[in-house]
């Protein structure tokens, strides 16, 4: 009636036998399963070297900051004690650095006296051209405020007189208390000072004794070697006054060289311009009159003025206070 459980069950005990035999199998064939090992990757030895090295720095560490134990010498002072050969030159080499130091001390104090003996020496040399004036000379002793020119100008000489017949090296440079040696026999005048800067007198400005230059020194574009040289184009001569000549000081040394001054213009003189006045800066301005107007007025060629320094222009100015006209 049923045959086909009876062919089933054979074949179910069958197949559960052959399963218990397949598992069973697996179970012994399974490969066992080792343990990593760290020292036969390359990244585990590379960890292990670095630990390595951080313990051996922080042995060297803790060495280098413990105290060394009672009785233990240190190595440079076994060497020390061990070596005296070593400390004695060691000793040499520092008596030779500080003789040295001393030489070189020593040597710079002699340069500097040597130094200050020179620079005592010209000073005399400068304060006294020379020790005793010829006879039938006079001598004259520098105040503040003095000039060559000035001097020899009131001494009724030139100044290139008073350079040679004193040896002068630099006719620029005279010093207060210097002696000043003056040929002839003629009695000194009143000493040459500061209260003789603006000398007024009328013998000043008509003086017959009329000092010229020979080559126009001013630097180019300024105003005081445009007038310098436009003079020299109107009149054959230049102006005698090299130093203590800026712009505003051209009275002062017309005055001095024997040049006429006046307050009156008139064409190809010189006008002079005091600080500030009439537009004029600090320095004061120089130009030579071209034309004297109706109105009083003077037109006169100048440079460095305005908004073009080189170039010539003529500008118009007004005689008044501040104001003066040089001839010679």
């Amino acid at each position: 009636m049923y045959p086909y459980l009876r062919r089933s069950r054979p074949s179910s005990r069958r197949a559960r036998r052959q399963r218990a035999q397949h598992l069973h199998t697996q179970t012994t064939n399974r490969t066992p399963v080792r343990a990593a090992n760290p020292l036969r990757s390359p990244l585990g030895l590379l960890v292990c070297l670095l630990f390595l090295c951080a313990a051996v720095s922080l042995l060297q560490i803790w060495h280098a900051v413990s105290p060394p134990a009672p009785g233990h010498k240190d190595s440079s002072q076994a060497s020390s004690t061990a070596s005296p050969g070593q400390s004695t030159t060691l000793t040499s080499t520092l008596d030779l650095a500080s003789s040295q130091s001393a030489l070189a001390l020593q040597r710079e104090k002699h340069l500097l006296a040597q130094a200050a003996e020179r620079v005592s020496q010209h000073a005399s040399t400068h304060r006294s051209a020379s020790s005793s004036c010829a006879s039938g000379s006079r001598s004259y002793v520098v105040v503040a405020g003095d000039t060559l020119s000035g001097i020899a100008t009131h001494f009724g000489t030139t100044w290139t007189t008073l350079v040679s017949f004193n040896h002068l090296a630099d006719p620029n440079i005279i010093l207060v208390d210097q002696t000043i040696c003056i040929p002839g026999t003629q009695a000194p005048p009143a000493p040459v000072g500061p209260t003789s800067i603006f000398p007024t007198a009328p013998s000043s400005q008509g003086s017959s004794r009329v000092v010229v230059g020979t080559a126009n020194l001013f630097h180019y574009g300024q105003c005081t070697w445009w007038a310098d040289q436009r003079y020299y184009q109107l009149h054959g001569v230049f102006v005698p006054w090299m130093v203590n000549s800026d712009a505003w000081l051209w009275t002062q040394r017309a005055y001095e060289f024997g040049w006429h001054v006046s307050s009156t213009p008139s064409p190809g003189a010189i006008i002079d311009l005091q600080p500030w006045v009439q537009g004029a800066y600090s320095g004061g301005h120089v130009a030579v009159v071209e034309q004297v107007l109706s109105n009083g007025d003077v037109l006169a060629s100048t440079m460095n003025w305005g908004k073009f320094p080189f170039k010539v222009q003529d500008v118009e100015f007004a005689p008044g206070p501040g104001v003066t006209f040089i001839s010679s």
